[in-house]
Protein backbone atom coordinates (compact mmCIF):
# COMPACT_ATOMS: atom_id res chain seq x y z
CA UNK A 1 0.00 0.00 0.00
CA UNK A 2 2.82 2.44 0.82
CA UNK A 3 4.56 1.69 -2.47
CA UNK A 4 1.32 2.02 -4.44
CA UNK A 5 0.33 5.28 -2.77
CA UNK A 6 3.76 6.81 -3.27
CA UNK A 7 3.61 5.92 -6.96
CA UNK A 8 0.12 7.42 -7.20
CA UNK A 9 1.36 10.66 -5.64
CA UNK A 10 4.16 10.81 -8.22
CA UNK A 11 1.68 10.27 -11.04
CA UNK A 12 -0.62 13.01 -9.75
CA UNK A 13 2.31 15.38 -9.21
CA UNK A 14 3.48 14.88 -12.79
CA UNK A 15 -0.05 15.61 -14.04
CA UNK A 16 0.01 19.11 -12.56
CA UNK A 17 0.71 21.65 -15.27
CA UNK A 18 0.80 24.31 -12.56
CA UNK A 19 1.49 24.01 -8.84
CA UNK A 20 -1.77 23.33 -7.04
CA UNK A 21 -3.66 22.03 -10.10
CA UNK A 22 -3.85 18.71 -8.27
CA UNK A 23 -4.15 18.54 -4.49
CA UNK A 24 -4.36 15.52 -2.20
CA UNK A 25 -5.60 14.83 1.33
CA UNK A 26 -4.69 11.66 3.25
CA UNK A 27 -6.96 10.09 5.88
CA UNK A 28 -5.57 7.09 7.80
CA UNK A 29 -8.43 5.57 9.80
CA UNK A 30 -9.26 2.72 12.18
CA UNK A 31 -12.27 3.16 14.46
CA UNK A 32 -10.91 6.66 14.87
CA UNK A 33 -8.84 9.24 13.07
CA UNK A 34 -5.97 11.25 14.54
CA UNK A 35 -6.12 15.00 13.94
CA UNK A 36 -2.97 17.05 13.41
CA UNK A 37 -2.04 18.97 16.53
CA UNK A 38 -2.13 22.18 14.48
CA UNK A 39 -5.93 21.95 14.45
CA UNK A 40 -6.04 22.74 18.18
CA UNK A 41 -9.23 22.07 20.13
CA UNK A 42 -11.72 24.21 18.21
CA UNK A 43 -14.64 22.00 17.20
CA UNK A 44 -13.69 19.25 19.67
CA UNK A 45 -16.23 17.92 22.18
CA UNK A 46 -14.66 16.67 25.42
CA UNK A 47 -17.94 15.53 27.03
CA UNK A 48 -17.24 11.80 26.62
CA UNK A 49 -13.51 12.26 27.09
CA UNK A 50 -13.87 13.60 30.63
CA UNK A 51 -16.86 11.48 31.69
CA UNK A 52 -16.79 8.70 34.26
CA UNK A 53 -18.04 5.23 33.31
CA UNK A 54 -21.78 4.83 33.60
CA UNK A 55 -22.97 3.70 37.05
CA UNK A 56 -19.38 3.53 38.33
CA UNK A 57 -19.66 5.46 41.63
CA UNK A 58 -17.69 3.41 44.20
CA UNK A 59 -19.48 2.27 47.37
CA UNK A 60 -18.99 4.43 50.47
CA UNK A 61 -16.95 1.72 52.22
CA UNK A 62 -14.32 1.63 49.43
CA UNK A 63 -11.18 3.70 50.03
CA UNK A 64 -7.38 3.40 50.32
CA UNK A 65 -6.35 -0.25 50.58
CA UNK A 66 -9.81 -1.58 49.62
CA UNK A 67 -10.29 -4.12 46.89
CA UNK A 68 -10.98 -2.67 43.47
CA UNK A 69 -14.77 -2.27 43.16
CA UNK A 70 -14.73 -3.08 39.43
CA UNK A 71 -14.21 -6.45 37.75
CA UNK A 72 -13.51 -7.35 34.15
CA UNK A 73 -16.15 -10.08 34.14
CA UNK A 74 -18.91 -7.73 35.32
CA UNK A 75 -18.30 -4.28 33.83
CA UNK A 76 -15.42 -4.86 31.41
CA UNK A 77 -12.72 -2.94 33.30
CA UNK A 78 -10.73 -3.07 36.54
CA UNK A 79 -8.56 -0.54 38.42
CA UNK A 80 -5.21 1.08 37.74
CA UNK A 81 -2.54 2.69 39.92
CA UNK A 82 -3.21 6.18 38.57
CA UNK A 83 -5.10 8.25 36.02
CA UNK A 84 -2.54 8.18 33.20
CA UNK A 85 -3.16 5.93 30.21
CA UNK A 86 -0.82 2.99 30.58
CA UNK A 87 -0.86 2.96 34.42
CA UNK A 88 -0.41 -0.52 35.83
CA UNK A 89 -3.41 -2.65 36.77
CA UNK A 90 -4.00 -3.08 40.50
CA UNK A 91 -6.34 -5.21 42.57
CA UNK A 92 -6.45 -2.80 45.53
CA UNK A 93 -6.87 0.96 45.79
CA UNK A 94 -3.52 2.77 46.36
CA UNK A 95 -3.05 3.57 50.08
CA UNK A 96 -0.06 5.92 49.73
CA UNK A 97 1.71 8.20 47.30
CA UNK A 98 0.35 10.75 44.86
CA UNK A 99 -2.77 8.71 44.08
CA UNK A 100 -3.62 7.63 47.63
CA UNK A 101 -7.30 6.64 47.58
CA UNK A 102 -7.70 7.18 43.84
CA UNK A 103 -10.08 4.71 42.19
CA UNK A 104 -9.14 4.74 38.52
CA UNK A 105 -11.03 2.65 35.92
CA UNK A 106 -8.77 0.70 33.60
CA UNK A 107 -9.01 0.46 29.85
CA UNK A 108 -12.25 -1.23 28.70
CA UNK A 109 -11.31 -4.62 27.34
CA UNK A 110 -14.76 -5.80 26.45
CA UNK A 111 -16.08 -8.32 28.97
CA UNK A 112 -19.51 -8.28 30.57
CA UNK A 113 -20.41 -11.25 32.72
CA UNK A 114 -19.01 -14.29 30.94
CA UNK A 115 -19.52 -12.77 27.48
CA UNK A 116 -16.72 -11.19 25.49
CA UNK A 117 -18.37 -8.12 24.01
CA UNK A 118 -15.71 -6.83 21.67
CA UNK A 119 -12.32 -5.20 21.58
CA UNK A 120 -13.14 -1.68 22.75
CA UNK A 121 -9.81 -0.73 24.33
CA UNK A 122 -11.28 2.59 25.42
CA UNK A 123 -9.58 4.72 28.07
CA UNK A 124 -11.43 6.54 30.83
CA UNK A 125 -9.63 9.80 31.50
CA UNK A 126 -9.89 10.29 35.23
CA UNK A 127 -10.37 8.75 38.67
CA UNK A 128 -12.59 8.97 41.73
CA UNK A 129 -10.92 10.31 44.86
CA UNK A 130 -11.64 9.07 48.38
CA UNK A 131 -12.39 11.58 51.15
CA UNK A 132 -12.94 10.07 54.60
CA UNK A 133 -16.20 11.00 56.31
CA UNK A 134 -15.14 12.18 59.81
CA UNK A 135 -13.71 9.36 61.87
CA UNK A 136 -15.75 6.69 60.11
CA UNK A 137 -14.46 4.07 57.71
CA UNK A 138 -16.65 5.48 54.92
CA UNK A 139 -15.71 7.86 52.13
CA UNK A 140 -17.23 10.29 49.66
CA UNK A 141 -16.06 10.01 46.06
CA UNK A 142 -15.78 12.69 43.40
CA UNK A 143 -14.81 12.08 39.78
CA UNK A 144 -11.64 14.00 38.87
CA UNK A 145 -11.22 14.17 35.10
CA UNK A 146 -7.81 14.36 33.48
CA UNK A 147 -6.84 17.63 31.86
CA UNK A 148 -7.87 17.85 28.22
CA UNK A 149 -4.17 18.47 27.54
CA UNK A 150 -3.73 14.68 27.87
CA UNK A 151 -5.83 14.20 24.72
CA UNK A 152 -3.92 12.36 21.98
CA UNK A 153 -5.76 14.18 19.12
CA UNK A 154 -7.87 11.11 18.41
CA UNK A 155 -11.58 11.54 17.60
CA UNK A 156 -14.46 9.13 17.06
CA UNK A 157 -17.74 9.30 15.12
CA UNK A 158 -19.86 12.41 15.55
CA UNK A 159 -23.35 12.35 17.01
CA UNK A 160 -25.81 10.81 14.57
CA UNK A 161 -26.76 11.95 11.98
CA UNK A 162 -23.81 14.31 11.72
CA UNK A 163 -21.57 11.23 11.50
CA UNK A 164 -22.72 10.86 7.89
CA UNK A 165 -22.49 14.52 6.87
CA UNK A 166 -19.88 17.15 6.09
CA UNK A 167 -21.56 19.76 8.31
CA UNK A 168 -19.04 22.20 9.79
CA UNK A 169 -18.55 21.89 13.58
CA UNK A 170 -20.41 24.74 15.29
CA UNK A 171 -21.87 23.24 18.50
CA UNK A 172 -21.74 20.16 20.72
CA UNK A 173 -23.87 18.08 18.36
CA UNK A 174 -21.71 18.83 15.33
CA UNK A 175 -18.33 18.84 17.12
CA UNK A 176 -15.93 15.90 16.97
CA UNK A 177 -15.85 13.75 20.16
CA UNK A 178 -12.37 13.41 21.64
CA UNK A 179 -11.18 9.96 22.64
CA UNK A 180 -7.90 8.47 23.81
CA UNK A 181 -8.17 5.14 22.04
CA UNK A 182 -5.70 2.28 22.05
CA UNK A 183 -6.10 1.77 18.31
CA UNK A 184 -5.91 5.39 17.14
CA UNK A 185 -3.93 5.60 13.86
CA UNK A 186 -0.24 6.39 14.32
CA UNK A 187 -0.32 8.87 11.43
CA UNK A 188 -2.44 12.02 11.64
CA UNK A 189 -4.70 12.93 8.73
CA UNK A 190 -3.51 15.58 6.30
CA UNK A 191 -5.73 18.13 4.57
CA UNK A 192 -5.62 19.09 0.89
CA UNK A 193 -2.18 20.24 -0.21
CA UNK A 194 0.38 19.82 -2.96
CA UNK A 195 3.53 19.48 -0.89
CA UNK A 196 4.44 16.15 -2.43
CA UNK A 197 7.34 15.54 -0.05
CA UNK A 198 5.12 15.97 3.01
CA UNK A 199 2.46 13.74 1.47
CA UNK A 200 5.00 10.99 0.83
CA UNK A 201 6.36 11.31 4.37
CA UNK A 202 2.80 10.98 5.68
CA UNK A 203 2.36 7.74 3.76
CA UNK A 204 5.63 6.40 5.15
CA UNK A 205 4.45 7.17 8.71
CA UNK A 206 1.39 4.92 8.43
CA UNK A 207 1.23 1.63 10.35
CA UNK A 208 -1.56 -0.96 10.56
CA UNK A 209 -3.56 -0.91 13.77
CA UNK A 210 -7.02 -1.20 15.24
CA UNK A 211 -10.51 -2.07 14.07
CA UNK A 212 -12.23 -0.76 10.94
CA UNK A 213 -14.81 2.03 10.67
CA UNK A 214 -14.97 2.95 6.99
CA UNK A 215 -17.65 5.64 7.49
CA UNK A 216 -15.35 7.80 9.64
CA UNK A 217 -12.60 7.62 7.02
CA UNK A 218 -15.07 8.53 4.30
CA UNK A 219 -16.51 11.43 6.31
CA UNK A 220 -13.09 12.99 6.89
CA UNK A 221 -12.12 12.53 3.24
CA UNK A 222 -15.30 14.37 2.31
CA UNK A 223 -14.71 17.13 4.85
CA UNK A 224 -11.18 17.67 3.54
CA UNK A 225 -12.80 18.98 0.35
CA UNK A 226 -15.56 20.95 2.12
CA UNK A 227 -15.35 24.69 2.65
CA UNK A 228 -15.15 25.90 6.24
CA UNK A 229 -13.98 24.20 9.43
CA UNK A 230 -12.16 22.11 10.34
CA UNK A 231 -9.84 22.14 7.28
CA UNK A 232 -10.76 25.50 5.75
CA UNK A 233 -9.47 24.55 2.30
CA UNK A 234 -9.14 27.25 -0.36
CA UNK A 235 -12.09 27.65 -2.71
CA UNK A 236 -11.81 25.11 -5.52
CA UNK A 237 -11.72 26.50 -9.06
CA UNK A 238 -14.70 25.92 -11.34
CA UNK A 239 -14.79 22.49 -13.02
CA UNK A 240 -12.58 20.94 -10.34
CA UNK A 241 -13.13 17.20 -10.02
CA UNK A 242 -13.48 15.99 -6.42
CA UNK A 243 -12.48 12.36 -6.00
CA UNK A 244 -12.22 9.98 -3.04
CA UNK A 245 -10.31 6.70 -3.19
CA UNK A 246 -11.38 4.45 -0.30
CA UNK A 247 -9.18 1.41 0.30
CA UNK A 248 -10.02 -1.14 2.98
CA UNK A 249 -10.43 -4.83 3.69
CA UNK A 250 -14.16 -4.22 3.21
CA UNK A 251 -15.24 -5.37 6.65
CA UNK A 252 -16.66 -2.74 9.01
CA UNK A 253 -15.93 -4.14 12.46
CA UNK A 254 -16.50 -1.29 14.91
CA UNK A 255 -17.66 2.28 15.28
CA UNK A 256 -18.57 4.47 18.24
CA UNK A 257 -21.71 2.47 18.97
CA UNK A 258 -21.27 -1.02 17.63
CA UNK A 259 -18.67 -3.76 17.43
CA UNK A 260 -18.46 -7.05 15.57
CA UNK A 261 -22.11 -8.07 15.81
CA UNK A 262 -22.41 -7.60 19.58
CA UNK A 263 -23.44 -4.70 21.75
CA UNK A 264 -20.88 -2.62 23.66
CA UNK A 265 -21.05 -1.65 27.35
CA UNK A 266 -24.07 0.43 28.45
CA UNK A 267 -22.34 3.81 28.09
CA UNK A 268 -21.96 3.14 24.37
CA UNK A 269 -25.59 2.23 23.79
CA UNK A 270 -27.16 5.67 23.36
CA UNK A 271 -27.11 5.12 19.59
CA UNK A 272 -26.40 1.45 18.92
CA UNK A 273 -26.46 0.69 15.21
CA UNK A 274 -24.85 -1.37 12.49
CA UNK A 275 -21.72 0.13 10.92
CA UNK A 276 -22.66 -0.98 7.40
CA UNK A 277 -25.92 0.95 7.65
CA UNK A 278 -24.03 4.14 8.54
CA UNK A 279 -21.72 3.52 5.60
CA UNK A 280 -24.56 3.22 3.12
CA UNK A 281 -25.90 6.57 4.33
CA UNK A 282 -22.64 8.45 4.00
CA UNK A 283 -21.75 6.89 0.65
CA UNK A 284 -25.06 8.08 -0.77
CA UNK A 285 -24.56 11.55 0.73
CA UNK A 286 -21.05 11.91 -0.70
CA UNK A 287 -22.15 10.84 -4.18
CA UNK A 288 -25.14 13.19 -4.01
CA UNK A 289 -22.60 15.99 -3.46
CA UNK A 290 -21.06 15.15 -6.87
CA UNK A 291 -17.94 13.56 -5.41
CA UNK A 292 -16.64 10.58 -7.39
CA UNK A 293 -15.86 7.54 -5.21
CA UNK A 294 -13.45 4.75 -6.12
CA UNK A 295 -13.48 1.80 -3.72
CA UNK A 296 -10.79 -0.85 -3.39
CA UNK A 297 -11.50 -4.07 -1.52
CA UNK A 298 -8.31 -5.84 -0.42
CA UNK A 299 -9.38 -9.43 0.25
CA UNK A 300 -6.06 -11.25 0.50
CA UNK A 301 -6.31 -14.83 -0.81
CA UNK A 302 -9.97 -14.26 -1.68
CA UNK A 303 -11.23 -15.67 1.62
CA UNK A 304 -14.04 -13.14 2.27
CA UNK A 305 -15.77 -12.91 -1.09
CA UNK A 306 -17.33 -9.73 -2.41
CA UNK A 307 -17.68 -6.57 -0.29
CA UNK A 308 -21.24 -5.40 -0.83
CA UNK A 309 -20.76 -2.15 1.10
CA UNK A 310 -17.73 -1.10 -0.94
CA UNK A 311 -19.33 -2.18 -4.18
CA UNK A 312 -22.45 -0.16 -3.42
CA UNK A 313 -20.34 2.81 -2.32
CA UNK A 314 -18.48 3.17 -5.62
CA UNK A 315 -19.84 5.77 -8.03
CA UNK A 316 -20.35 3.07 -10.67
CA UNK A 317 -19.36 -0.59 -11.14
CA UNK A 318 -16.17 0.35 -13.02
CA UNK A 319 -14.91 2.17 -9.93
CA UNK A 320 -15.05 -0.85 -7.61
CA UNK A 321 -11.98 -3.11 -7.42
CA UNK A 322 -11.83 -6.52 -5.74
CA UNK A 323 -8.22 -7.49 -5.02
CA UNK A 324 -6.91 -10.80 -3.74
CA UNK A 325 -3.16 -10.09 -3.65
CA UNK A 326 -1.20 -7.20 -2.17
CA UNK A 327 0.63 -6.66 -5.46
CA UNK A 328 -2.66 -5.78 -7.14
CA UNK A 329 -2.83 -2.62 -4.99
CA UNK A 330 0.03 -1.14 -7.04
CA UNK A 331 -1.54 -1.85 -10.43
CA UNK A 332 -5.00 -0.74 -9.24
CA UNK A 333 -3.91 2.63 -7.84
CA UNK A 334 -1.88 3.16 -11.02
CA UNK A 335 -4.99 2.43 -13.10
CA UNK A 336 -7.10 4.83 -11.01
CA UNK A 337 -4.41 7.51 -11.15
CA UNK A 338 -4.23 7.19 -14.92
CA UNK A 339 -8.01 7.60 -15.18
CA UNK A 340 -7.91 10.68 -12.94
CA UNK A 341 -5.11 12.35 -14.87
CA UNK A 342 -6.75 11.60 -18.22
CA UNK A 343 -9.96 13.16 -16.89
CA UNK A 344 -8.01 16.27 -15.88
CA UNK A 345 -6.42 16.60 -19.33
CA UNK A 346 -9.81 16.13 -21.01
CA UNK A 347 -11.34 18.92 -18.93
Amino acid sequence: LKTATSQLLTLLHNASANAGDVQVALVPFTKNVQLPSSMGTSGIDFTDFTAAPLNSMPPANVGPGSACPYAMNTVGYGCTSGPANGSSTVSTIPASGTYNGYICPSIVEGYSGTQYIGSFLHYYNGCYNSVRIGSTSNYTHTWIANSTSTWSHCVMDRTQSYDVSDTNPTNTATDFPAENDYSCPAAALMGLNYNWTNLTNEVNAMTPNGTTDQPIGLEWGWMAMTQGAPFNPPALPANTSRIIILLSDGLNTQDRWYTGGVEPPPEYLAQDTDVDARMNLICNAVKADNVTIYTIYVDLNGTQGNSTVLQNCASDPSKYFDLTTSGQIISTLNQIGTQITQLRVAQ
